[in-house]
């Protein structure tokens, strides 16, 4: 893969190509899955809107799409939040679980979970879970008064 504009001019010199359409060959092998699916998502708004909605630091989200061409599953989650699409599928064009992985974690049914978590839970965990459940009811009795 390219990394940059150096690279590819040394390519079109040396290979003697022409330079317009090397420049979209290298343009269409580094855009990524993740890139695709962030212009799709954010339909057209800028890196500095995607940043103020979403939160993530404009500087680091300009570098993810404009020079590494690849978004980290951290961003890919949190724009997916934002702008209120599916978080399995920012996870997929990451690359971090495969689309077979996302159609499993689609299908779990989580009450069926609860079983299962109560029994690994420390006695710890547990008690500070009842304890913030007691509170929150002596809260919701307290404002009923």
């Amino acid at each position: 893969m390219l990394t940059n504009l150096a690279t590819l001019a040394y390519l079109v010199k040396s290979l003697r190509i022409n330079y317009p359409h090397c420049l979209i060959v290298w343009y269409y092998s580094n855009v990524t899955k993740s890139i695709t699916w962030y212009e799709e998502t954010v339909a057209g708004d800028s890196v500095n809107q995607v940043a103020r909605k979403t939160g993530l630091s404009q500087s680091t989200l300009n570098r993810q799409v404009t020079q590494y061409y690849q978004l980290s599953p951290e961003a890919a989650v949190t724009i997916a939040r934002a702008y209120k699409v599916d978080t399995l599928e920012a996870l997929i064009v990451t690359e971090l679980i495969t689309p077979e992985e996302a159609a499993s974690y689609r299908n779990v049914d989580l009450d069926s979970l609860v079983p299962s978590a109560l029994e690994r839970a420390t006695d710890t965990q547990l008690t500070r879970e009842l304890t913030r459940r007691l509170n929150l009811l002596a809260e919701m009795q307290a404002s009923k008064n």
